[in-house]
């Protein structure tokens, strides 16, 4: 199985990206980023550099793909509107307008948030902008489509921890486990529903992805 990840220099991608490399049904992974991994495995293949504003310059790098995990985001307090808007929208617009055109059979997995407003009547402006993007992904024609929405989420690897905000975070989780999960307790769901053939539409909520935790360790 051949599968594309984006935004794997991220603190979800990363963790997807390291599940997929440990995987023995994948065997080839291409990531499309603006940076290095700074993983080297066999199966690996990175894009560096990649315009996420030109979907006709990723098509090449989506030939043969099974399936497509789409992990790029960012925090809504770190950019503004329009830049927000454009990361989680337009490139998952642009991701999927270049897949269609390679292989319009493929899968997807896409990572949303808790509270994405597909209604886009939410009082917080990113979660309108994540619920357009879970309306895109779910309006296409591809044939199987999942969308996960996890809570809180706990980076596990130290260049992730962006001050003492995570170390808070983290703290609590070990106290009170059922606020969120570990991105790589998250990636191991996202990648094992992934290859089990969830139905198409599927949206996995914090509970969902509990549930799931569990089941698959």
């Amino acid at each position: 199985m051949h599968v594309v990840v984006t935004g794997g220099t991220g603190m979800v991608g990363g963790s997807v990206l390291r599940r997929l490399l440990a995987d023995e049904w994948i065997t080839k992974v291409t990531s499309l980023s603006r940076k290095t991994t700074g993983l080297a495995h066999a199966k690996l293949t990175e894009v560096l550099d990649v315009d996420f504003e030109d979907p006709t310059s990723l098509e090449p790098h989506m030939q043969g793909v099974d399936t497509l995990f789409h992990c790029i985001a960012t925090y809504a307090h770190t950019v503004d509107r329009d830049a927000y808007e454009k990361i989680t929208v337009t490139y998952l617009e642009n991701v999927l307008t270049a897949l269609k055109s390679a292989n319009p059979n493929a899968h997807i997995c896409h990572f949303s948030a808790s509270g994405a407003a597909q209604s886009e009547k939410s009082w917080y402006k990113a979660l309108n902008a994540k619920g357009r993007a879970e309306k895109l992904l779910m309006g296409s024609e591809f044939p199987n489509k999942i969308s996960y929405r996890p809570g809180m989420i706990i980076p596990i690897r130290p260049e992730n921890h962006k001050g003492f905000g995570d170390t808070l975070g983290r703290l609590a989780y070990r106290i009170l486990p059922f606020i969120g999960t570990t991105a790589d307790e998250l990636a191991n769901v996202v990648v094992t529903a992934a290859l089990s053939e969830m139905p198409d539409g599927t949206i996995l909520g914090p509970a969902d992805i509990a549930r799931l935790d569990k089941k698959y360790r």
